[in-house]
């Protein structure tokens, strides 16, 4: 059974080095070939660019603008201008044939001048053209300027390769264009002949692949197996430790070595990098570089309440055993919801729902992590108080939409990361939960997306500093956690809003009033009580305007 395994993958180590050879060698010769033949076509092009463009310009517009009639053709002008097109033909014998058109009033395209010589091959003034060809229409667009066919083409008349320069009048207007048709048979002919070359080159190579494969397959199969499993592990994000020693050879020791050290890298990397956006650089086989897409998105801001103000109390290393535990348990926590989560700022954490993968009802999702892991900081508060550390809650903000996301940096430092309004006003909400005394506020956009499966209720509307138009505010909470008195709380409150929303704020102070008498801490009603107080005492300027909208001035 050894044997036959053996014999296996020699066979498998023997094609896949046949095969890598040969992708290589292709590889390079179509690049040999494709800069060749780039460099000959781009020759070609330069030249029949700049014969074009010298013809033209030897052409005088008043003479070609008065040759109209084919009985002209028999004229001095034409045949002087003919006699010109032929010697230019004679010193450039790949020069097949010279013309010119002129684009009539209605539209049509006609012929003006014609190098050919026997009347089957030759155009009379006046003919019209009725094989519009891009380029050439292009030719008679402003900027006037030469334009060459972006290919060579074969008819029956032979190979050529077109150009179309501008004959124009001394004020820069055009008075018709001049064609040249270039013979390019020998271009496909040299082409043909690389791509001979380099079949007959990659066989040649292919073959010495196939032996010096097969040779190598018979000392390094059995450690070059291992490897090959240790790197399907990587390909997965299973970073277990490599089985050093299974070779002699000193080559597979070194690659053992270095495979062992990427795990390691790698195992860093996971801590610095979403997991997931790490995955899809490994599976895609590509590097990372710079560039977004949109994608619909929830954001996630979170912060830890007066985080500051018990930290500057604590010593560092309480602060790492507080803070440690923290984010490795919401990070978790967020991970396993599916979230990317993008960084961390001191004690906030910034993740996203919806990329680099799509998350099918990421809102939803997102509102029930968010939700959990209040409670689950709960339990790190039970560990911290054995070390006197008052009880800690996170304020968290999150908005559905639109976001830019991506890699952004330069191209030695990338970070993944979202960016735009979705993500800026989700950072704001965060910061919002300070005002309102709320916990978890979302954005208009999420909460449509979640109710009635999550508990909520509207709590303002406001302009965000940089903003004009209004963001609708909403708290987000578990129908399990709402006081005995929300009910009778909320038959205040609710009439409350729509008189302060309509501007009748003697009547929202005194809703507002009962709501608080309900539930004294109620951080919103003290916030839009104070508000109405201020607003009854001082109406905003012109209350006829008024549409409930707070332009706020601080972040």
């Amino acid at each position: 059974m050894r044997h036959k395994r053996a014999v296996s993958l020699r066979f498998s180590l023997s094609t896949a080095m046949t095969a890598m050879v040969l992708v290589t060698t292709l590889i390079m010769g179509t690049a040999a070939f494709v800069n060749a033949r780039s460099r000959m076509r781009e020759d070609l092009n330069v030249k029949i660019q700049l014969l074009a463009t010298s013809i033209a310009a030897g052409i005088s517009a008043r003479e070609h603008s008065e040759l109209s009639d084919p009985a002209q053709m028999e004229g001095e002008v034409y045949r002087e201008i003919k006699r010109r097109f032929l010697r230019i033909i004679d010193q450039e014998p790949r020069i097949g044939y010279i013309y010119s058109f002129r684009r009539l009033t209605n539209g049509d395209l006609v012929f003006v001048l014609d190098s050919g010589e026997e009347a089957d091959d030759q155009s009379p003034i006046g003919m019209v053209y009725d094989e519009d060809f891009p380029t050439l229409t292009r030719a008679f667009e402003p900027p006037y300027q030469a334009h060459v066919d972006p290919e060579i083409t074969e008819d029956e008349y032979g190979t050529w390769l077109s150009a179309y320069a501008p004959i124009l009048w001394p004020d820069g207007s055009l008075e018709g264009v001049l064609g040249v048709d270039m013979i390019a048979s020998d271009i496909i002919a040299q082409e043909r002949q690389l791509l001979l070359v380099m079949g007959l080159i990659t066989l040649g190579v292919s073959l010495l692949g196939i032996a010096g494969g097969a040779r190598l397959s018979r000392r390094i199969v059995e450690p070059l197996s291992t490897l090959a499993d240790d790197m399907g592990q990587i390909r997965n994000l299973q970073l277990n430790e490599t089985r050093l020693g299974t070779s002699n050879i000193v080559e597979v020791q070194t690659m053992e070595t270095a495979l062992s050290n990427m795990k390691k890298g790698l195992r860093s990397f996971k801590r610095y990098v979403p997991s997931d956006v790490v995955a899809q650089l490994m599976n895609r086989e590509t590097e990372a570089r710079l560039g977004t897409e949109i994608h619909s998105i929830t954001s996630f801001f979170s912060d830890l309440e007066n985080f500051t103000t018990v930290s500057e109390k604590l010593g560092p290393d309480l602060v790492t055993k507080l803070l440690g535990p923290y984010l490795q348990m919401l990070t978790e926590h967020l991970q396993s919801r599916g979230a990317t989560v993008d960084k961390f700022i001191g004690d906030a954490v910034v993740a996203f729902w919806g990329a680099p993968h799509p998350v099918p009802d990421h809102p939803f999702i997102a509102c029930t992590a968010a939700l959990d892991a209040n409670e689950m900081l709960s339990m790190l508060n039970k560990s911290w108080s054995e070390l006197d550390i008052p009880p800690l809650s996170t304020r968290i903000g999150m908005n559905t939409g639109d976001a830019l996301v991506g890699n952004i940096g330069f191209e030695e430092r990338l970070s993944y990361t979202a960016l735009g309004d979705t993500m800026n006003l989700a950072a704001r909400l965060e910061s919002l939960n300070k005002l309102y005394g709320t916990r978890i506020l979302v954005g208009e956009s999420t909460f449509r997306a979640v109710t009635p499966r999550i508990a909520g209720r509207f709590v303002d509307k406001v302009a965000v500093k940089g903003k004009t138009v209004g963001t609708e505010l909403y708290e987000i909470f578990r129908e399990t956690d709402l006081p005995r008195e929300w009910d009778r709380f909320l038959s205040a409150y609710t009439p409350a809003l729509e008189f302060y929303r309509a501007g009748d704020f003697a009547k929202a102070v005194t809703g507002f009033e009962r709501a608080l008498s309900i539930l004294p801490g109620d951080g919103p009603v003290k916030v839009l009580l104070g508000r109405s107080r201020r607003y009854l005492a001082n109406p905003p300027e012109p209350l006829s305007g008024w549409s409930g909208v707070t332009v706020l001035q601080d972040k």
